[in-house]
């Protein structure tokens, strides 16, 4: 088996058990389930990033303690059940301009951020010049 595979297989490996390579990374996590927040954290801790979060509130100033919070983000996972149109909106056009990296999560589950976060460590994978691809099913 050729080195490129066996790092594929190895990175197959860590997304089946849950953990991934972050590398002290910062991720936002605009939206989603208050309840579930501690599990967010634990799955993006497991891999060696910090996860902090966005939620919307009706006050003025909240969009822009958003656009802080995206500046100060290495990547974004946005569960689009579970935010409003303007912080999603906000999300997406940050993240195309800036580069920044992010995933839009069609649920909040837990099982569905897990599969983000795997996305977000192939997509660091990729950037940081490991080519290899990783399937994430």
């Amino acid at each position: 088996m050729a080195a490129s595979e066996r790092a594929a297989c190895d990175r197959k490996k860590a997304v089946l058990k849950g953990s991934f390579d972050l590398a002290e990374r910062k991720v936002l996590c605009v939206g989603g389930k208050a309840a579930l927040y501690p599990e967010y954290r634990r799955v993006v801790e497991v891999s060696g990033a910090t996860l902090f979060f966005y939620r919307s509130d009706p006050r003025p100033t909240s969009s822009r303690r958003l656009s802080k919070l995206l500046a100060q983000a290495d990547m974004v996972v946005c569960p689009v059940d579970c935010v409003n149109h303007e912080a999603y909106f906000t999300t997406k056009r940050y993240c195309k301009y800036s580069g920044t990296p992010y995933v839009v999560l069609d649920r909040s589950d837990i099982s569905t951020f897990r599969k983000g976060v795997a996305t977000l460590a192939e997509l660091a994978a990729v950037r940081a010049g490991d080519r290899t691809p990783v399937p994430v099913d």
